[in-house]
C-alpha cells in the first residue's frame, strides 16, 4: 500500500518499503534491540517474497498499523524495550512521512546472548 497526497498540481506516494526502512533505522538506535526478525505468521500467510520481511505495514485511509518482530539483547527489561521501540517507530514514521500510526505491534522472537 502507498500513502497518496494530492495537491492542485502534484501528488506524493510513499511506499511500504520506505516506511519499512524508517522503522529499521528507528529500531537500530535502541540499545535494547539486537535486531529485527521475521515474524513466523508472515511465512505462513504470505508468499515467498514477503516471508523474509521482518516489518509488515498496513496503510488504510492514511493511517498505518505496523507489525514487527525483534530480538532483544540479554539483560534488558522486555516491556521497557518494547515500549521504547513502539514510541520510536511511531514518532519516526509520523515525523518523516506524515502518516498517522495507529498501532505498533511488536513480537519478541528471541533473546540475543553475547558470546564470551
Amino acid at each position: 500500500m502507498e500513502k497518496t497526497a494530492h495537491t492542485a498540481q502534484s501528488s506524493l506516494h510513499i511506499s511500504e518499503d520506505v516506511v519499512s526502512t524508517i522503522v529499521d533505522e528507528a529500531i537500530k538506535e535502541l540499545k535494547g534491540i539486537h535486531s529485527l526478525s521475521v515474524l513466523p505468521r508472515h511465512q505462513r500467510m504470505l508468499g515467498a517474497s514477503m516471508a523474509s520481511r521482518p516489518v509488515r505495514i498496513s496503510i488504510s485511509g492514511g493511517v498505518a498499523q505496523i507489525d514487527l518482530g525483534v530480538i532483544v539483547n540479554l539483560n534488558y527489561r522486555l516491556k521497557e524495550v518494547c515500549e521504547q521501540a513502539q514510541a520510536a517507530v511511531k514518532d519516526a514514521v509520523q515525523n518523516m512521512t506524515g502518516i498517522t500510526v495507529s498501532k505498533v505491534n511488536i513480537s519478541v522472537l528471541g533473546i540475543h546472548v553475547p558470546e564470551g
